[in-house]
């Protein structure tokens, strides 16, 4: 092999490894200047509603499961009836407690709903809805008390697709009967994780 050729074939691969070289940093700088994606916090963005108004009718008019059943039925304005007179009850939906925007396609409405079924009792529920879009789905349901009444529900950020609800409510003090008006103000938390109430869990 001639110097001459010897030259070239060393300038050849030199200059190759230099390439590769110099892609290689380039590829490594590019890799170290991407930032790692951020992760918001669902409940940081969260905003609570003012206004209820937009949503009630949906709401009222929504296929909801009946609290503490397996029962499934369509609400309309807000009443429906299930069952036989047997076993069976009327459900209401009285009105929409709290609500909460986690972003621009889902928001979290809170709800009144009253089962009576055959007794005198009138149990009181908070009932999850989600909205996505024009549809409203019902997630979850938490028994608050007999002949109770709802006021509000407002929600404590925790950590992603986790929060506490707490809702506050009117009862009775102990010695009064359950025919007496609920004059007494009282708060229960309630957490919710990946859209259900966790029962028993504060």
């Amino acid at each position: 092999m001639t110097h001459t050729t010897r030259t070239i074939g060393l300038l050849f691969f030199g200059l190759f490894g230099l390439g590769m070289l110099l892609v290689y940093i380039n590829t490594d700088t590019e890799k170290q200047s991407i930032p790692e994606p951020v992760v918001v916090e669902k409940n940081e963005a969260s905003v609570p509603l003012a206004d209820f108004t937009v949503y009630e009718n949906r709401v009222k008019n929504a296929l909801i499961t009946v609290p503490d059943t397996d029962v499934k039925i369509s609400l309309v304005d807000g009443r429906a009836s299930y069952g036989t007179n047997l076993d069976g009850g009327d459900v209401t939906l009285i009105k929409i407690i709290g609500g909460e925007k986690f972003s621009s396609t889902v928001t979290h409405l809170y709800a009144n709903i009253a089962v009576q079924s055959g007794g005198t009792g009138v149990f009181h529920y908070v009932g999850l809805f989600e909205v996505k879009g024009d549809t409203v789905t019902h997630l979850s349901s938490h028994f608050i008390g007999d002949r109770v009444s709802l006021g509000s529900a407002r929600v404590v950020p925790k950590e992603t697709n986790t929060y506490t609800l707490t809702v506050a409510y009117l009862d009775r003090r102990e010695d009064d009967a359950l025919v007496a008006e609920p004059t007494v103000a009282k708060e229960v938390n309630i957490e919710v994780k990946n859209g259900l109430f966790v029962e028993n869990s504060l």
